[in-house]
């Protein structure tokens, strides 16, 4: 009996249905109805693996939707596009993947490990050869064993470090570095190096360590010397020169000059050098020198010399004659010769003197020395002079600037008489002194307001020559 077309539709139906039911329950599967296709699962192989250090491994892909796209999902390997890895110096863990033209994506592990080849590097006796100044030259070796039973096949990477304890830190100090070729089963190899000690001085140990990638054993790698006694740098610094270059010869005026200093010593300074420059009436560095410039210039080398130093600063307040004395120190350095470390200038500067010309018998208060300074509290200045016979009056014009009050003093080379006079106008004096008097203080009432002039004269009231004269004017 034949089926009747409604049947035959049922049933065609019904197998259309059972085939989509049994092609669904696969993950691969992707098409359309009507268009379907089907695959295998995409899979990436090997799925684990274990490679040495720096070792390469190619991985290949199957199933999915090619082509296929191979990438890096953790760790520090590379892999190419194509499926190239190649595993970094150092043993983990990395994770790689392939995708395919649908995006579907397969994971792979990788175990990166040490080659065990029974290679086991250690250090043995570390030791000074030489130089023990701070900042100096250091020279030192150790030995580098290989008391494992396979030959070495990588080359040994070394670090040489200064430091305050005999474990690695953060004071620790790299002073040199290197590579040494590998070693066969129980042969030995010494290491030379050389460099420079840190700048300060102390207790220090040199710590050598080594690293090579067959060597699995990392534990005896590292050693350190005995304790090591770094002295200070031993120095001679000399001042060379020191001159006055400008400026002016005013009490406070502006003063300009150099100075030059060198390191006679066995060894270079590792310390800024500190310079100051001073201003004194004797040659010496004493209580009443005044410091006039200062600053610091890099350490020398020994031997060396420090360019011309350029300073500027101030003259006292107070007149005179002055040297200038240069001085250099150092911190922490030994100077051994500290004799040296000073120089004074060869000639002094005359500063805040003044020898107007002798006035003659003509002299008048409208036309007075005038002297060409403004007092400010502390200065002093000093007029030199003679008065003949024929000479009357000598007569001078000052400025009191700032100062409250002013005090003079004279002296004569020989006796005579004479007054002496303080006008605060041409026309009006303020106060006078007889011939037996040699000093006169006064004391602004009121108290003039700043840059006054004022006057004052010195009368021979004998009318014979009264030699020379030192007259000092000081503001207080």
């Amino acid at each position: 009996m034949r089926p009747s077309r409604g049947s035959l539709a049922r049933v065609a139906v019904a197998a259309a249905i059972l085939a989509f039911a049994a092609t669904a329950c696969d993950t691969s599967f992707y098409g359309v109805l009507g268009n379907k296709v089907s695959a295998a699962r995409l899979a990436i192989a090997p799925v684990s693996t274990t490679v040495p250090v720096n070792g390469t491994l190619t991985f290949s892909a199957s199933g999915g939707a090619p082509p296929y796209t191979y990438s890096g999902v953790s760790g520090s390997g590379t892999i190419t596009a194509s499926g190239v890895y190649t595993a970094p110096a150092t043993a983990g863990t990395d994770t790689v993947q392939v995708k395919d033209r649908q995006g579907t994506v397969s994971l792979a592990t990788i175990s990166v490990t040490y080659v065990t080849t029974n290679v086991d590097y250690s250090v043995t006796a570390v030791t000074s050869t030489g130089g023990l100044v701070a900042g100096a030259a250091l020279g030192g070796s150790f030995t580098v064993l290989n008391s494992g039973t396979a030959n070495g096949s990588q080359t040994i990477t070394w670090q040489a470090y200064a430091s305050p304890s005999p474990t690695l830190g953060g004071g620790s100090t790299l002073v040199a570095s290197g590579t040494t070729s590998q070693l066969n089963a129980g042969q030995s190899a010494p290491v030379l190096f050389t460099g420079t000690w840190p700048s300060t001085a102390g207790s220090y140990y040199l710590i050598a360590r080594i690293s090579a990638t067959d060597d699995p054993n990392t534990a005896n790698n590292t050693l350190p010397s005995t304790v090591l006694a770094v002295t200070p740098a031993s120095v001679d610094y000399q001042v060379t020169s020191i001159a006055r270059t400008g400026g002016g010869t005013d009490p406070a005026s502006a003063l300009n000059g150099t100075l030059q200093f060198t390191n006679n010593g066995p060894n270079a300074g590792t310390q800024y050098v500190t310079w100051q420059v001073y201003a004194s009436k004797v040659t010496v560095l004493d209580g009443t020198a005044v410091l006039v410039a200062s600053g610091t210039y890099a350490p020398l080398a020994a031997s060396a010399s420090s360019s011309l130093i350029g300073f500027s600063g101030t003259w006292p307040l107070t007149y005179g004659n002055y040297y200038l004395i240069a001085r250099v120190s150092v911190p922490v350095d030994v100077d051994t010769n500290a004799t040296n470390n000073t120089l004074t200038s060869a000639s002094t500067t005359a500063v805040g003197f003044y020898t107007p010309s002798i006035q003659n018998n003509n002299v008048n208060l409208s036309n007075p020395n005038v002297l060409p300074i403004t007092l400010q509290p502390g200065m002093s200045l000093s007029v030199s002079a003679s008065m003949p016979g024929t000479d009357l009056y000598d007569i001078y014009q000052f400025n009191t600037g700032t100062a409250a009050s002013v005090t003079f003093t004279w002296s004569w080379g020989s006796t005579g008489a004479t007054n002496l006079y303080v006008f605060n106008a041409p026309s009006t004096f303020i106060q006078s002194v007889g011939t037996t008097a040699t000093s006169l203080s006064m004391l602004w009432s009121p108290v003039d307001a700043a840059n006054t002039n004022r006057w004052i004269g010195l009368n021979n009231a004998s009318g014979g020559s009264l030699g020379g004269y030192t007259l000092i004017i000081t503001a207080n």
